[in-house]
C-alpha cells in the first residue's frame, strides 16, 4: 500500500477515534470543551454492562463566599488553558442531614454533574436535570443516593447538581436588601449552565425536562412558574412535593432572619444594617446559630425555603403567588408529570406514641409544625381532623391508627397540594399526567418504630427514588425480582416524556396502558402504578376536598393564609 495513503487510513481512523469520545484523550479519560473551560472526567459502567461517561463537580457558578454570600450566584468565571479534573464529587452544601443525623458540606458547594451514554451521538439526546430533595436545608445531587447507572440504559444525558441550602440559600428579610430564593437561583443558572453546555456532552439543549422529588419536586413547580426559567426547558415531573405543600413557602421571612440575626447579636431595626452584619459573620458562626435557634422536633420542620419577593425588587425569581401567576398565565407553558406515593406520610415517625392520648392531645401539635394553619385556629382544626379522620378507629386497634395517622399526615402534605396544583395547571391549558404510585418493593424506607407499617399501607416517601437511580445503600444500587419491573416501567415513562412529551407513546409489553393525560379539572384522571398498571380517576377526592375546601371555607372561616383559597 502507498505509504501515503497508509498514513491517511491511520490519520482518518485516529480522527474517527477522537470523535467517538472528545477533542482530547483516551476514552477512560474523556476531556470536554466547556464555555468556561476543559473538563476531564471518567469511563464507568453501570450494573447492566453499559458504558458511560461520567463527569463530576464541575464548577457552575462563583463560590458564594464573603459578599456574595446572600446574593444571586454569578457564573463560573473561565479556568483558561488547564484541564479541570473532573473525575470526582465537588463538595455538598452546608448541610446538618437529618435522618443521618450527620453535619457537613461547605459554602463553596455550587457544582454540577454530568453523565452521557455518547459524547458525539449523531443524533444529540434529550437530557434530564435533577432537582435534589431534602426539604431545601440537606442533601446533594449525587452519591450515595443517586448514582446515573440506571437512567444511562434508557439513552439520556442525565444532569444533576447542588444549590445553597437552609440560611445560607433561603434567609431573606423580605425586602430587596436579602430578598431571598439564592437557592433557586442556583438552580436557574445551573439551568442556564446547561443550555450552553450540554450539546458538548451529546445532549440536545432544546430537549430539556426537569425532575425533582420532595422539595425537589415543589422545586420544579416553582421553576416551571418563575419568568427567570423561560425557554431552559420543555418538561416538568413534579414528584411529592408542590408550592402547595404547607413547608414549601415561607410566609414571614423577616420574622425568622431576625430570630437567627438576634441570636448573633445583629442589629435587627433595619434590614441593611442586619445584613451588614450577618455577611461579616463566618459561615460557622453563622451555621452553628442556625441550628441553634431553629431546631428541628422528632419530625421535620423547615424554617427557611422559597419565598415571594418584594415588589420593589425588579429582577424576581418569583414575582407574585403562585396561584396568581397561573391564574394569570405567566408561568411557563410546559407539559407535567405529577404524582404522589400512596402512603406518603409513612416515612415519618413523628416521635409520639400513637394513641388514644396522641390523637385527642397532641395532634394540635403536630398540626403546628407539618401545616400552615394560622395558630390561633389549630384546634379547631384538629377537631375537625379528629372528626374526619378517627371517628370509626378503634383506639385498641394500633394498625388502625397508624393507618389514620399516617393518612392524616400524606393528604395534608402530599395529597391535596397535588390536587390542587393538578387542577390549577389543568385550568391554565397545561398538558398533565397525573399519577399514584402504590407498588411497594423490597427496600421500604418506612420506619421501623412509631408506625406498624405493613405492607399494605403502600410506599411511602421517597420509595421510588431506588427506582430511578443506583440508591448505592440499598445493595449497591442493584434490584431484584418485581423491583426491577417496577424500575424498568417508570424509567422507560419518565424518559420517554423527556424524548417525546408523551410517557407512554406506544403499547409495549412492558407497558400495555396508554397513560391518558387529565380530561379536565374536574375529572382528575391518573395512572395508579402498582405491580400492575390502571387508569383511576380522583384519588382520595373526600379528603382532598376536605383540606382544600371544607376546612379553609367553613372550619377556619375568616382565617387569613397565603394559597389556601378555594380550588
Amino acid at each position: 500500500m502507498n505509504m501515503y495513503l497508509r498514513l491517511a487510513i491511520s490519520l482518518l481512523v485516529i480522527i474517527q477515534f477522537s470523535l467517538c469520545v472528545s477533542s482530547e484523550g483516551p476514552t477512560d479519560r474523556p476531556i470536554v470543551a466547556t464555555k468556561q473551560g476543559k473538563v476531564q472526567g471518567v469511563q464507568d459502567t453501570n450494573l447492566s454492562g453499559r458504558s458511560y461517561y461520567a463527569f463530576w463537580g464541575i464548577p457552575y457558578a462563583k463560590a458564594p463566599l464573603g459578599e456574595r454570600r446572600f446574593k444571586k450566584p454569578e457564573m463560573a468565571e473561565s479556568w483558561g488553558e488547564a484541564v479541570k479534573d473532573a473525575r470526582e464529587e465537588g463538595s455538598a452544601c452546608r448541610q446538618f442531614e437529618l435522618f443521618m443525623n450527620k453535619e457537613y458540606g461547605t459554602a463553596d458547594c455550587l457544582f454540577i454533574n454530568v453523565f452521557t451514554p455518547q459524547l458525539n451521538p449523531t443524533e444529540k439526546k434529550a437530557v434530564i436535570v435533577w432537582v435534589h430533595g431534602g426539604g431545601y436545608n440537606f442533601g446533594n445531587g449525587g452519591l450515595p443516593l443517586f448514582g446515573p447507572g440506571k437512567l444511562m440504559d434508557h439513552d439520556v444525558v442525565l444532569v444533576s447538581f447542588n444549590y445553597r441550602l437552609g440560611v445560607f440559600g433561603f434567609l431573606s428579610t423580605g425586602d430587596e436588601v436579602i430578598p431571598g430564593n439564592n437557592g433557586m437561583w442556583d438552580q436557574v443558572l445551573a439551568l442556564k449552565w446547561v443550555q450552553e453546555n450540554i450539546a458538548a456532552f451529546g445532549g440536545d439543549p432544546s430537549r430539556v425536562t426537569i425532575f425533582g422529588e420532595s422539595a425537589g419536586g415543589s422545586s420544579v413547580s416553582l421553576l416551571a412558574l418563575s419568568p427567570a426559567t423561560r425557554g431552559l426547558f420543555k418538561g416538568a415531573i413534579i414528584q411529592s412535593g408542590t408550592e402547595y405543600s404547607p413547608w414549601a413557602m415561607q410566609e414571614d421571612p423577616l420574622r425568622y432572619a431576625q430570630m437567627l440575626a438576634s441570636d448573633l447579636n445583629c442589629p435587627t431595626d433595619t434590614t441593611s444594617a442586619m445584613s451588614e452584619c450577618l455577611v461579616g459573620k463566618t459561615d460557622d458562626e453563622l451555621f452553628n446559630t442556625y441550628k441553634k435557634t431553629f431546631p428541628g422536633p422528632g419530625f421535620p420542620q423547615i424554617y427557611f425555603s422559597p419565598v415571594v419577593e418584594g415588589p420593589s425588587n425588579s429582577d424576581r425569581f418569583l414575582p407574585d403567588h403562585p396561584s396568581k401567576l397561573m391564574k394569570s398565565k405567566r408561568h411557563n407553558q410546559v407539559p407535567v408529570i405529577i404524582g404522589v406515593m400512596q402512603n406518603e406520610g409513612g416515612l415519618l415517625n413523628l416521635g409520639y406514641n400513637i394513641d388514644r392520648t396522641f390523637v385527642e392531645t397532641y395532634l394540635s401539635e403536630v398540626l403546628d409544625v407539618v401545616s400552615d394553619f394560622n395558630e390561633t385556629h389549630l384546634e379547631s382544626v384538629a377537631d375537625a381532623v379528629r372528626k374526619e379522620y378517627f371517628s370509626n378507629v378503634d383506639f385498641n386497634n394500633q394498625q388502625q391508627l397508624d393507618t389514620a395517622v399516617q393518612e392524616v399526615i400524606t393528604d395534608l402534605i402530599y395529597n391535596a397540594p397535588t390536587d390542587k396544583k393538578a387542577r390549577k395547571l389543568i385550568k391554565s391549558g397545561a398538558t398533565v399526567y397525573k399519577y399514584v404510585i402504590s407498588y411497594r418493593g423490597q427496600h421500604s424506607f418506612a420506619p421501623t418504630g412509631g408506625f406498624s407499617t405493613g405492607e399494605s399501607l403502600g410506599p411511602v416517601h421517597f420509595d421510588e427514588i431506588k427506582y430511578l437511580f443506583d440508591m448505592l445503600i440499598i445493595d449497591g444500587g442493584k434490584l431484584t425480582g418485581d423491583d426491577v419491573i417496577m424500575s424498568n416501567r417508570l424509567l422507560t415513562m419518565w424518559t420517554n416524556f423527556a424524548k417525546t412529551g408523551n410517557p407512554t407513546p406506544s403499547i409495549t409489553e412492558e407497558i400495555p396502558i396508554k397513560w391518558e393525560p387529565v380530561r379536565s379539572k374536574d375529572d382528575l384522571n391518573y395512572l395508579n402504578i402498582g405491580k400492575d398498571l390502571t387508569m383511576e380517576s380522583n384519588h382520595r377526592a373526600d379528603k382532598v376536598r376536605f383540606w382544600n375546601k371544607y376546612l379553609p371555607k367553613v372550619v377556619i372561616k375568616g382565617m387569613k393564609v397565603v394559597e389556601k383559597e378555594e380550588l
